[in-house]
This record gives structure tokens, sequence and C-alpha cells, in this order.
């Protein structure tokens, strides 16, 4: 029966939203990512089939309920009723929000959905049944949906978009929020509208995001939707780092600082970085688990390759420094001084970046506060055939110092170690400190008149 199936057309519609829009002679333009150039333009087909029930209305009311839900659904999801034009200058597809509309298509099948051939479903696409332009892309119409009843009763509702618009993964993400249309047609989510998240202006929205679109003017307004770290909030402070004669040590306290006040006194700003690296940061915390989760996403993407090669702690270096310094050209910067430590092929490394990209390498290092306190300590007491227990006792040294002098430190630290053999985390510790100094007993002897 397959073979015999016919599609019958009965009529097209151009839906566009019906809600507060631009006109077309302010529309919005949306360019697409490099990702998104990469990948090319080519038609995403979703087809979806439901059966007859008993609440099943009739053809004509379906697709009456579905035109006015997908007008009021384009409100929500303004690019798919744009279309896709030739950028005049870079030659590049963009996506131009003038709610130039979505061709909505009505059609009738001469058989039950029982005698469809759901295993050779692609032949029907192909031959147009189910779509008339899914094997290539409609310049006119970017999205395009249409509806095909069958004799049973049933019906089907295939949706053909640009990828540019978007990828099949968001357009089908399983989202509770997501939005979908009941066996009437009409829109099953009553609460789209009412949530107040806003988007990024140089956000595509999916139709398969949970984020809906706002209206134009709320778009538009950079200052209420592009939200970046201006200023750091909850922060750590100095990070220490050596070389010894086995490999890295690195040494931070387990403070963060919530402006003034100390917040958290179990923050671990140590972290193994695959194999061979070990980072530690000052700075910002949330930054910080931000540039953690981009060195996870490169370790493995690194591990898929199965090449039995892994990155060392040189290339993790140049990913940090090429990371602060493209944040810093974007005026976003991730607030923080990170330090990069490991041990590769018997080479021990050691290097640290700024927030604004200045990178550099040494035999010890330090952020913050340790980079004027500390590192004249190191100057004079490191030298490069240190054991374990005598760099520990430089580091506790070193901490000691930035417990006295720097306000936002915490008398709580964690030494890392870094070795051909792996990354040791040692249990945090307290240090023992000495506070019956003359100078903190009596600090405003010899300085009349000051506080």
């Amino acid at each position: 029966m397959d073979g015999k199936f016919q599609v019958h057309f009965l009529r097209k519609v151009i839906v566009k939203s019906k809600g507060p829009f631009v006109a077309e002679e302010s529309s919005h333009i949306l360019s697409l990512s490099n990702l998104d150039l990469l990948s090319g333009r080519f038609p995403v087909t979703y087809l979806y089939f439901y059966s007859k029930t008993s609440s099943s209305s009739s053809s004509s009311t379906f697709f009456d309920n579905l035109k006015d839900s997908l007008s009021e659904c384009l409100n929500f999801f303004y690019p798919f009723s744009g279309k896709i034009v030739q950028n005049k200058h870079s030659n590049e597809p963009e996506i131009l929000c003038n709610n130039s509309g979505v061709l909505l298509i009505e059609a009738k099948g001469n058989i039950p959905l029982k005698d469809l051939d759901f295993y050779n479903l692609d032949h029907q696409i192909l031959k147009g049944n189910f779509l008339i332009n899914s094997s290539s892309i409609d310049q006119e119409f970017p999205l395009q949906v249409q509806i095909t009843h069958f004799t049973c009763g049933g019906l089907s509702m295939a949706f053909t978009f640009d990828h540019a618009l978007g990828d099949a993964t968001s357009f089908g993400n399983p989202n509770p929020n997501r939005i979908g249309f009941d066996k009437s047609g009409h829109l099953q989510n009553t609460t789209i509208g009412k949530r107040k998240e806003q988007i990024p202006i140089d956000s595509v929205v999916m139709v398969g995001s949970t984020t809906p679109a706002t209206s134009m003017s709320s778009l538009m307004s950079s200052e209420d939707n592009i939200q970046r770290t201006q200023y750091p909030y909850v922060t750590g402070t100095s990070v220490v780092g050596i070389k010894y004669k086995d490999g890295i040590l690195m040494a931070a306290d387990m403070g963060a600082s919530y402006g003034s006040t100390l917040r958290n006194k179990t923050v671990d700003r140590i972290q193994p970085v695959g194999k061979h690296s070990l980072v530690g940061a000052s700075g910002d915390i949330s930054d910080f688990q931000e540039i953690l989760r981009k060195l996870n996403e490169l370790i493995l993407y690194d591990n898929m390759w199965d090449d039995g090669n892994s990155l060392g702690p040189k290339e993790v270096h140049n990913y940090l420094t090429r990371l602060m310094y493209n944040r810093r050209n974007k005026f976003d910067p991730l607030w923080n001084s990170v330090v990069l430590g490991g041990v590769k092929n018997g080479q021990k490394y050691l290097g640290m970046v700024s927030m604004i990209g200045v990178h550099f390498e040494d035999n010890h290092v330090a952020t913050g506060f340790g980079n004027h306190l500390a590192r004249p300590i190191l100057r004079d007491e490191w030298h490069e055939n240190l054991t374990f227990e005598e760099g520990v006792k430089l580091l506790e040294k070193c901490m000691r110092v930035l417990l006295y002098r720097d306000r936002s430190a915490v008398n709580k630290i964690r030494i890392a170690k870094l070795t051909e053999e792996g990354v040791k985390l040692y249990e945090p510790y307290s240090l023992k400190t000495y506070w019956n100094f003359s100078a903190f007993e009596n600090p405003t002897v010899g300085a009349e008149g000051s506080w």
C-alpha cells in the first residue's frame, strides 16, 4: 500500500507573528556563530505522527487552531519568522528578523497510518509527500510546516528548517518547558510568556529552547541582557608554586572572601588537569570554575582522539593564555591569575597567566600578594635541588608571611605535589603561627598621631 501513497495539497498560508513586533524597516539582524558557519546550510526535518483519538478535532479545525498557535509561538521564537540573507560586506549568511512568516501547508493522504511504511519514510519525504521542499533550502521560507491528514483520522506534522536557524538537537530537546501542541492544535504550554529570563542579543533562539524571546525593545537593550563579571565578588587570595627536585609543589589557602568578609574556609583552589598538569588560581571563584569547565572540555576532547598522546603542561598553559587574552579582548575578562605547573617526559614546567593574558614561566611563581611578599623569599631561598621536605617548609614560610600581611588569607592551607607518578593533593592543615612580635603588640609605638 505504501507505493500507492499519494498526497493532495489543500491549502497554503503564511503565518506571521501576531504579537508586538518590529516593523520591517527596523528589522533586527542576528549574525551566525563561527560554528554555525562551519557546519554549513542544509534542511533539517522533523516528522511527528499522531493517531486519532476520541477527542481529536476535525481536520479543518485543527489546521485553524494550529495556525493561531503557531502565530503565538512566533512571538517567542522570533528568528523562525524571518529569512536568511547574505551580508553585503562579508557575503556570509545572517538571520533577518523581519516577520516575513512561516509557510504552513495542509494536505490529505489517501491511506490510513497503519499502511504507511515507517521503515522507508525517506523515500516518501524525498517524493514531497510530507513536505514540499524537504530536500532543499527554501530561500523565502526558512521554516515550513506541513500537516497531512490520513484516512484513519490520524495525522502527521512535518517541520523543515534551515540549519542556520538551529540544529536538530536544539529543535527536539526533550525539555518539559518546550513549546508543544495538543491534539486540537492549541499551544500546550500555558506558562509561555510568563518567564522573566532575558537572552543575549546575539543568540539564535531555537524551537526547543526553554528561553522565550522577549519584546524587541528589551532584546536591543544590551545593558539589561548582556551580563558579565564586571567586578569579582567571592574571591580567593594568593597561590604559590615552585619547582623542586622531583616535580612541582603548589600551595594555597582554603579561604574565599565575599568582599571583606571571609565567607568560606573550605574552598579548594588547586585542581589537577589531565595526567600531567596542576592548576591553581586566585581571584573570582566562579570564574575559576568556568576555567576548570573549559579545561575539562579540553582534556575530554584530547582523550577522545585515543591516539596514545596527551596534553602536557606547556600546551595547557598556552591554551590558558589564549583563553584569558581572548576574554580580555571581548571586555569580558575572567577575573583570575592562574598558576599552571606540570611534569611530562621528565621535563618540569611552571608558568603563570594573568587575567589579561600576560604570561611567563619561571622556577617559582605566585599570584596576588604572593607576587610581592612571597617571591622575595623564594628568590633568596629557592634552589633547584630542593627536596620535598625542604620545598614544603619553604611554601609554609611563604604562606605564613602572607597570613600575617594579607587580610584575606586564612590559616588553613593545602599543598599539592605533581611528579611523573601523578598528582597528590594533601589534606588541608593549619599553619603554626606566632603573634607575639612587639610590632604586633604595639603597632603605634614610634608612630604617634597615627591610628
